[in-house]
């Protein structure tokens, strides 16, 4: 894809040294002086809150990032993004911060922020842990409410069956994800759904790189599998299709990774 075109360099309000700069680390990012407004916005009963903003943001954001229309090495630009998603810069510079700490964007020095390099030994480290997670949750959910979650599987499933993966990508993706997270949300909001929802973040796009070409119909059958398992309460073979599903996605991703993309190690 064509990288996107974006207009004038930004410029941060309140920060230290030279008008425009980035920190100088990564980690640095939730320091900014010019990240926070020096006054509180007026908020008015119809405005969404803060936080909401800043969610719906960063997802799409996160989104133009997986789905490929922000390529990795893509400079970010404040007021180019500002202007795209039709929203206002303190929201954006929040957003940014989620985006650095899953790993997605990066910032340097005199460039500024950047979408993260695609990196194998990262895909790697992702597949293992989600391996991990999918597995545990599979045996959980099925244990707790097995024919509720299987119910909620199937529906997310006959949306991502209704969709064409070519044309309705952004759509696919989000039914994917919320497929994959009815067995993560039957555990409730306790420190695993909350680890795996960064984890999910982070390793979405290498997910997404996995389900093409033959790929994604072999994984269309284990969806299927999964949510047969899940309707029959047996938490054994749910978790086994559950481990093969991300083992079979791991492959496919770093098979990409290494002929096609260029990633780094």
């Amino acid at each position: 894809m064509t990288l996107p075109g974006w207009p004038r360099r930004t410029r941060f309000a309140g920060e230290t040294g030279r008008s425009g700069e980035f920190p100088e680390s990564v980690s640095a990012v939730a320091h900014w002086p010019g990240a926070l407004p020096q006054e509180e916005p007026q908020v008015t009963p119809t405005d969404e809150p803060a936080d909401t903003r800043t969610d719906v943001v960063a997802d799409q954001i996160r989104q133009g990032i997986v789905l490929g229309s922000y390529p990795p090495g893509t400079r970010l630009r404040l007021a180019g993004l500002a202007d795209e998603l039709d929203v206002s810069r303190v929201p954006l510079r929040e957003a940014f911060r989620e985006l650095v700490a899953e790993g997605l964007v990066e910032v340097y020095p005199h460039r500024g922020a950047v979408v993260s390099p695609l990196r194998e030994q990262e895909a790697e480290d992702c597949f293992r842990l989600l391996e991990t997670f999918e597995v545990m949750a599979a045996e959980r959910a099925v244990r707790s409410d097995h024919a509720g979650v299987a119910a909620a599987m199937r529906a997310e499933l006959d949306r991502m069956d209704d969709l064409d993966p070519e044309v309705d990508r952004a759509e696919m993706l989000r039914a994917h994800r919320a497929f994959h997270f009815v067995t993560f949300d039957a555990l409730g909001e306790g420190t695993m759904r909350r680890h795996v929802r960064m984890l999910w973040h982070t390793c979405e796009r290498y997910i997404n790189l996995a389900n093409t070409g033959a790929r994604h119909e072999e994984a269309r059958q284990e969806h299927h599998q999964l949510v047969a398992a899940f309707a029959a309460g047996d938490a054994a073979v749910a978790a086994a299709v559950a481990r093969v599903h991300v083992q079979h996605a791991a492959d496919a991703a770093l098979r990409r990774l290494s002929t096609e993309t260029g990633a780094d190690r």
